[in-house]
């Protein structure tokens, strides 16, 4: 069989990578026989890393018989395109790490892949040296989708003003916020959907404490006790929650229950409300067995088998090993 994949950024070809971990989703299809191939030599099956508005213009001319797929790397916030009827029903079949994205007989789930490291494990007497002020990691990002939480992530920088420290991009420059503006603008251009202006509350705010892009997360992470994550969208659970765990921080989370996603109490969750965000991050700081208590259980769940079901290798041969069985079984149904 003759697979081609496309890149998760645009309609072109994903050719097969030496590094970890796609090199373990590349080589799947290799060691079950199959070729890679490029888009424009007449593929059998097109796997679709998110959809691309270049499908219609390219997917159907040279390989109009190709069984196509589509592994949903973006929430509708991000990548509303997704999830626009008409482009779902161009896929015989769907993979999607959320349940909350996409349902039916040909939609089928995998793990969102994590990454794998040491655990970090300070004394109680490191940790407390730690600095006490909540970190971020977050761009100035803006949405004009219903159910985005950028705008909870500048209304928290306001609420927490001198006790919140922010890392990312966009943040205090007029020209990136009218960059960003004008991206989600052309984003959200021809999906028929009122805009949700609300996205724009707080829009300029700046951060009291700002200190640009950092390459390096996780040094930056292993310096404070505390991390607010705050997922794009209530209906995935990124890799932001697990880095900050295995940095050893204490994770005061907003995004789904994390329970829905297999996961156990390793963080403080907290409603997106920013008030709320606030009085959970004070009474923490208060109640170090409270943060103790979740210390433990996020490295006794980065510990345990069930973790290792999320590692990127092991979930990207899997989802090349299920897709392939997927193919399979329409294959012999015809």
């Amino acid at each position: 069989m003759r697979i081609a994949v496309t890149r998760q950024e645009s309609f072109s070809d994903f050719t097969s990578p030496t590094e970890q971990p796609w090199k373990a989703f590349f080589d799947r299809f290799s060691t079950d026989g199959h070729n890679l191939v490029s888009l424009n030599d007449d593929p059998d099956v097109i796997i679709f890393m998110n959809h691309h508005r270049e499908f219609g213009l390219r997917a159907f001319r040279p390989s109009k018989s190709a069984l196509k797929v589509l592994v949903l790397w973006e929430s509708r916030v991000t990548r509303p395109s997704n999830f626009q009827r008409g482009n779902l029903k161009r896929y015989k079949l769907i993979f999607t790490p959320s349940n909350k994205w996409a349902s039916g007989t040909n939609v089928f789930p995998f793990h969102w892949p994590q990454g794998k490291q040491v655990i970090t494990s300070d004394s109680e007497a490191d940790f407390k040296a730690r600095d006490s002020r909540a970190v971020v990691f977050q761009n100035n990002k803006i949405s004009f989708a219903d159910g985005q939480l950028y705008t909870l992530r500048r209304e928290l920088i306001e609420v927490f003003g001198e006790d919140i420290v922010v890392y990312g991009t966009g943040w205090n420059s007029v020209a990136a916020t009218l960059k960003g503006l004008l991206g989600a603008t052309k984003h959200h251009a021809g999906l028929g959907r009122r805009m949700n202006l609300s996205s724009l509350d707080n829009l300029w705010i700046q951060p009291k404490n700002y200190k640009g892009f950092e390459s390096n997360k996780s040094r930056e992470l292993e310096k404070f006790q505390f991390t607010i994550v705050v997922e794009n969208s209530l209906d995935y659970v990124s890799e932001k929650l697990i880095e900050a765990l295995w940095a050893g921080c204490c994770v005061i989370y907003v995004g789904p229950p994390l329970h829905e996603f297999g996961i156990p109490k390793v963080a403080i969750e907290c409603p997106p409300d920013s008030q709320i965000i606030r009085q959970r991050f004070e009474a923490a700081r208060k109640d170090y067995s409270l943060v103790k208590q979740t210390q433990v259980n996020a490295q006794n769940y980065l510990g345990s088998e069930e973790f290792k079901e999320t590692i990127n290798n092991f979930v990207l041969e899997n989802l090349a090993a299920d897709i392939l069985h997927q193919i399979e079984l329409i294959t012999a149904d015809n």
